[in-house]
């Protein structure tokens, strides 16, 4: 008999009787004396006869009880005690990246944080579990919140927090127990009519985006983390390769010529192909951003990029087939449209690869980039007409002679005419016009002049000196001019200067910009270079050989904004110019040289 009692009450099989302890003791005793029925005596005989004491007194009448003669019934076999709970292994927190964790029926975690692999809960988790890119499969309890994000969820347990689902698939099976609030971000979670959910859930939906989650979800996990363009597992992808590959075939067969040469440029020119279009990848970015308030230069500008990438990809892809048709001795791949074919199955093979993939997909984009933009420049210097450069007039003879710090006296200097006459050492005296060009008819040998008496002198009229004009920075005219590549070199070391010195001060991007214009505006104007210029032995020039001064130093820095433009291809200008001067030189009259005397800023 399996039996207890709890506050005046007898529980027996689950079933509570009312009654006193006093009857339960007298039931027991007689169930024990007659094996299977309880009878009591109505009027029990005495044993003896009462005391005197007890029989002066006069007992109450005894209340009749009715007792129930009839035989028990026969109580069914007590079931056996259940057995107590083994004590769980306790675990620290369980934190899992790349590979699955799990947690037993017989273990007990505080927390479970599980990225990129599966959790499985079948026993105790004290705290929260966390799931991402992975599918929880919850089987225990979790008496904190469950969070799952870009996964799935089968939970079949009880969670006495909240559920968070992101963009996960979820189900809620007949076992689920669930105390907090569920939320659900992209995808309606599937439930089991017999789960136990406190509330309804939350749902917030992504409308027409959904229809696209598996397959992002698939690159994601299989494309994105593993760092390769083309998952061989998401079947979406080589479709859209597919397309890219018929587009391209049709460009090389369209505009195969063009083609051809750009090719050509990256197998002659690969370095400065590459160093062209990282720069153009780079600020195409920043200076979208420096003119968004025009609204629609940045649309402009990633509209040209568009083009450059899509046309510059398929000349590294062709660029890469007749190379190794080169290599392999095929000379059927040297046209365009077999070497585009040949280098993309190539290279589509190695965007399979992980971390490799990507290495190589981001290297051809701005070796392609860069080769196109070299031959669109060479082609427009081309169809331009050829212009002579800068020759030095014969009438700066002397003036550079002046300048440059010629030992001797000057021979040579203007008259008012502007006639090129000869100066005797002596000065004012002039030995009359320089011909132009020496005379072709034959000079007879003069003989040996007889003495004369020499010619009074005229009367004086004073001293007539020659008109000479210092013009500053003839000799640097002079010089060898720069193209992109030095310049772009002291513009980095000016960057670094200016960039220091903002953020030692004013520490806004604001304050650089002004402080970029002062100092480029004051240090061409004073001095013709800049610290960077300074280094690389630099310096800027006017044409006309004057010298520098504020109105055109604020000119070229104006003129650098137009420059900047168009894919800051103003200052690329530079490398193709005939005259090597950049759009910005061109507003403002100048160009930079690197003179033979080194430049100094003091």
């Amino acid at each position: 008999m399996n039996a207890h009692f709890e506050g005046g009450t007898m529980k027996q099989h689950g079933i509570t009787r009312p009654g006193s302890l006093l009857a339960a003791l007298v039931a027991a005793w007689m169930f024990l004396m007659t094996g299977s029925q309880l009878t009591w005596a109505a009027d029990p005989a005495p044993d003896s006869a009462p005391p005197a004491e007890a029989a002066a007194i006069t007992p109450p009448d005894p209340v009749p009880v009715e007792v129930d003669a009839s035989p028990l019934p026969e109580s069914a076999p007590a079931p056996a005690p259940a057995p107590e709970a083994p004590r769980r292994q306790r675990l620290h927190e369980v934190v899992s990246v790349g590979s699955s964790a799990t947690v037993k029926a017989e273990q007990s975690a505080s927390e479970v944080v599980v990225v990129y692999g599966d959790a499985t809960i079948e026993g105790d988790v004290r705290g929260d579990v966390v799931v991402v890119f992975g599918k929880l499969t919850l089987e225990g309890r979790v008496r904190g919140d469950v969070v799952v994000v870009l996964g799935e969820a089968e939970i079949n347990g009880e969670v006495q927090g909240d559920t968070s689902l992101v963009l996960s698939r979820s189900h809620f099976g007949p076992r689920a127990d669930i105390d907090g609030d569920v939320v659900a971000v992209g995808v309606a979670p599937e439930i089991d009519p017999e789960a136990s959910l406190k509330s309804n859930p939350e749902i917030v939906t992504l409308g027409p985006l959904m229809g696209y989650f598996d397959g992002a979800k698939d690159y994601l996990l299989q494309g994105v983390l593993f760092l390769r363009p083309f998952p061989p597992r998401v079947g979406w992808v080589w479709i859209a390769a597919g397309v890219f590959l018929v587009f391209h075939l049709l460009l090389a067969l369209i505009l195969s010529r063009p083609l051809g040469l750009c090719m050509e440029t990256v197998r002659q020119q690969p370095a400065r192909s590459f160093l062209v279009g990282l720069i153009v990848c780079v600020l195409v970015g920043p200076v979208s951003l420096l003119l968004s308030f025009t609204v629609i230069a940045p649309l402009l500008i990633w509209m040209a990029f568009f083009a450059l990438c899509i046309f510059g990809r398929v000349a590294a892809y062709g660029a890469t087939g007749a190379a190794l048709g080169r290599a392999a001795g095929v000379g059927g791949l040297a046209h365009p449209l077999a070497a585009v074919l040949a280098g993309s199955v190539v290279l589509y093979l190695s965007y399979m690869i992980p971390v490799v993939g990507l290495m190589v997909y981001a290297l051809a984009l701005p070796l392609g980039v860069g080769a196109v933009l070299i031959r669109v420049f060479d082609a427009i210097n081309k169809e331009r007409p050829p212009r002579a450069g800068l020759a030095r007039p014969e009438n700066f003879i002397a003036a550079s002679g002046l300048v440059s710090g010629a030992p001797g006296p000057a021979t040579h200097a203007f008259d008012g005419a502007g006639t090129n006459t000869q100066v005797s050492p002596v000065m004012g005296a002039t030995a009359g016009p320089i011909p132009s060009h020496p005379s072709t008819e034959p000079v007879p040998p003069s003989p040996t002049p007889p003495p004369t008496t020499p010619p009074s002198p005229p009367p004086f009229a004073g001293p007539v000196p020659p008109r000479v004009i210092p013009l500053v920075g003839v000799d640097d005219l002079a010089m060898p001019r720069v193209g992109f590549w030095p310049r772009f070199g002291a513009s980095l070391i000016d960057l670094v200067l200016v960039g220091v010195v903002n953020a030692m001060t004013f520490q806004s991007a604001q304050s650089f910009w002004t402080l970029w214009a002062i100092y480029h505006a004051t240090l061409w104007a004073l001095k013709g270079t800049t610290l960077g210029g300074s280094v690389l032995n630099l310096r800027l020039v006017r044409l006309d050989g004057r010298a520098m001064d504020w109105q055109t130093a604020v000119v070229r820095l104006l003129g650098a904004v137009v420059s900047l433009v168009p894919l800051a291809l103003g200052f690329f200008w530079a490398s193709w110019d005939s005259e090597f001067q950049s759009w910005h030189d061109r507003i403002a009259g100048t160009t930079i040289v690197k003179p033979e005397r080194r430049v100094t800023l003091v």
